[in-house]
């Protein structure tokens, strides 16, 4: 089933309405949806080369909008969610993190925001713990565009690679800056 969403919504891709499907996409993957917004930007990207870094600031803006949405998710409804959760047999515990958001915020929703580590989970946490909102709209921005930018970038001087090859290369990339964020933090 995932697998024909995608392909879905990589098909969506060819439309005139793209560039709305991979706002749409970018909005709701930060709340709830399962599929990240690459799987529409990277084929916009790689079609449409002259507007990929338009791509890559549509889907940075609408991810980080939807980051403020699960945020304020996060913030008024996490315990009525948690309760709902319950209910149907699944538990919530954010005490694990807490401690990670207490001592190093920045960088986990930097590292969230960056890798391809389900944000959603980040938003909401983010916003249950109350982490600081302009502090989590800065990191977001930075770690979605950083990511983002870099798919379109790649698309454009390596547009003969396909997606999956693409990604591949975005995900060593954002590794060795996960790595350089972590070695510069920690010294």
């Amino acid at each position: 089933m995932i697998r024909k969403l995608i392909d879905h919504l990589a098909s969506l891709s060819k439309r005139k309405t793209a560039s709305a499907w991979l706002a749409f996409v970018s909005f709701i993957e930060a709340i709830i949806f399962p599929i990240p917004p690459d799987v529409m930007l990277l084929p916009l990207c790689l079609v449409n080369r002259e507007r990929a870094l338009y791509f890559a600031f549509l889907t940075t803006l609408f991810s980080v909008f939807g980051g403020i949405f699960g945020y304020l998710i996060g913030q008024f409804l996490f315990e009525d969610i948690s309760a709902l959760l319950l209910l149907m047999g699944i538990s919530v515990d954010v005490s694990l993190v807490q401690p990670y958001f207490d001592s190093y915020g920045v960088f986990v929703i930097l590292l969230a925001s960056l890798t391809p580590i389900p944000y959603k989970i980040f938003t909401i946490t983010a916003g249950f713990l109350g982490f600081p909102l302009l502090t989590f709209i800065v990191s977001s921005a930075i770690g979605r565009g950083t990511r983002f930018f870099l798919e379109a970038i790649i698309a454009i001087f390596f547009y003969r690679l396909n997606t999956k090859e693409i990604l591949k290369y975005v995900n060593v990339i954002t590794l060795l800056l996960v790595i350089l964020l972590l070695i510069y933090y920690f010294l």
